[in-house]
């Protein structure tokens, strides 16, 4: 959609279309959303409700094994953290370049100069300010730790079963309750009228598309704001005005420049 304060530009939206989804595409970077925003989020349920920081951080501590930064490093830029933010028993690793540009630390002193800025205890504190934070990487590999990796990779179960090459088209409904989903090959969907494949869940459905594909296919499925379903001539399940509605995302300004002159080989740490 374009964006008015933009001069009605438009820009597009990364999707991790892959195994392990978005956490194959998120640039490696370990920062949570911070409290207020869990704690909103949780009340639109009820005050006390663990959709909220408080009931969802075990789960963070849980998602994730910490490992902590090279002594000599962290000292060399006067790094902090706090591990207690995190936890140890996770397939999926967040951990620390074994470098970091002296510049960092200029850029982090500057901001100490800034009335009113604060500096977190570490980025997985939840509070907004100023930090370090690790990446999504595997020590001992040096390549990048995500869901695939983490949790699908090298499972061997008879419970299990990773279908690739496929895209959900519906969530099946019995009333109101998820019965199932319906998928078609990807390959197809260019193509002649593409098969489409049913499965039935046992117990529940989770739905897990990403801030894009979740609510497009709530819609699909019946489940969005009653005007928009009817005008696609969707049967509704649920009239619920909210889903796909009032999606943000940060911006990210790059700057690019050209160099006229000769630049010095690069010299190693």
């Amino acid at each position: 959609m374009p964006q008015v304060n933009l001069r009605n530009r438009t820009t597009s939206v990364l999707i991790g279309k892959a195994v392990g989804g978005s956490s194959a595409v998120n640039m490696m970077m370990t920062v949570r959303g911070t409290e207020d925003d869990y704690n909103r989020w949780g009340h639109f349920f009820s005050n006390s409700s663990d959709w909220s920081w408080k009931g969802l951080l075990p789960y963070f501590r849980k998602a994730l094994t910490f490992h902590a930064p090279d002594a000599a490093v962290a000292k060399s830029v006067n790094m902090t953290w706090d591990a207690s933010y995190w936890g140890n028993t996770s397939g999926v690793s967040t951990s620390w370049p074994t470098y970091q540009y002296p510049a960092t630390k200029a850029v982090i002193d500057a901001w100490r100069e800034v009335p009113g800025v604060e500096f977190p205890p570490d980025s997985g504190s939840g509070k907004p300010g100023v930090y370090w934070y690790p990446q999504f990487m595997d020590p001992k590999t040096v390549t990048r730790s995500y869901a695939r990796t983490g949790h699908y990779s090298n499972q061997n179960r008879p419970n299990y079963h990773l279908v690739t090459g496929q895209k959900v088209t519906k969530i099946l409904f019995d009333g109101t309750t998820a019965t199932g989903v319906s998928f078609v090959a990807v390959s197809a969907l260019k193509g002649a009228a593409p098969v489409t494949t049913t499965v039935t869940a046992a117990k529940e459905v989770i739905l897990a598309a990403g801030g894009i594909h979740s609510p497009q296919l709530l819609q699909l499925s019946g489940v969005g704001p009653k005007d928009l379903l009817t005008s696609a001539k969707i049967p509704v399940i649920a009239n619920l005005p909210g889903v796909g509605q009032n999606f943000q995302d940060h911006p990210m300004i790059q700057a690019t420049f050209s160099c006229k002159c000769r630049l010095p080989p690069a010299v190693s740490p």
